[in-house]
């Protein structure tokens, strides 16, 4: 079962922010490896899903422990640093549980994975299936993302202060193991989506409390159309 939150994302009509119930509880009440396997036994009898529920909530915790070890060293870090952490949690591609990987209906969907206690980041699943996309956006804080599934399309835009709107300024294909990074501000401004059959997936790290996610990431931003040659 899933708690599901919905929140408008302009550009992109409804997405939809879910949290399996059962699969939070089993992280609020302990990261023990008993616990896990208690309630895996609880749920599911003798079968025990080791490979879809323990294995993904310790990887997810150690990036999570990195994440925290970074952030007490640094207070002024380089969030590329933290892109190459998403991409060296998941060397072989997706892992995720299968919840995890829900894709949205009228939208690109964002799944949490990891909701720092500190309220200082969150890490999240963005699950895209052909023709969805984000808006034009910079950010409001520190971001991160590495695909780890798929491939996706990021399209980028240089900010035109007269205008105060994003100007057409390239794009790079996104395969498994690339992703890009920025500050706060208009250091990084872009689009990005899933411009193929199947569904793809990425792997986002804001500096922002979950709470704040509707919020507290994009900048939404108009785009000053270039005549066509």
């Amino acid at each position: 079962m899933h708690q599901l939150l919905h929140f408008s994302n302009p550009g992109v009509g409804t997405t939809r922010l879910s949290v399996p119930h059962d699969y939070a509880k089993v992280r609020q009440s302990s990261d023990s490896h008993h616990s896990v396997r208690a309630f895996e036994k609880r749920k599911y009898g003798k079968r025990c899903m080791t490979r879809i529920i323990e294995e993904p909530t310790s990887r997810i915790a150690s990036l999570a422990s990195a994440i925290d070890s970074l952030l007490a060293s640094e207070a002024c870090f380089d969030p590329r640093v933290i892109q190459r952490m998403i991409r060296d949690a998941f060397p072989d591609g997706n892992w995720l549980p299968r919840p995890m990987c829900q894709p949205g209906d009228e939208g690109y969907a964002r799944h949490v994975l990891h909701s720092d206690a500190a309220d200082r980041y969150t890490i999240v699943a963005l699950v895209w299936t052909q023709g969805q996309h984000s808006p034009v956006h910079a950010h409001h804080t520190w971001c991160a993302l590495c695909v780890v599934e798929g491939e996706l399309l990021e399209e980028f835009f240089a900010y035109d202060p007269d205008g105060a709107a994003a100007v057409p300024a390239g794009s790079a294909c996104r395969q498994v193991g690339e992703g890009s990074s920025g500050t706060a501000g208009l250091h990084l401004i872009h689009r990005v989506g899933n411009a193929r059959p199947g569904t793809a997936i990425s792997v986002h790290i804001y500096g922002v409390a979950t709470s704040e996610m509707s919020s507290g990431i994009n900048h939404v931003l108009p785009v000053v159309e270039t005549a066509a040659a």
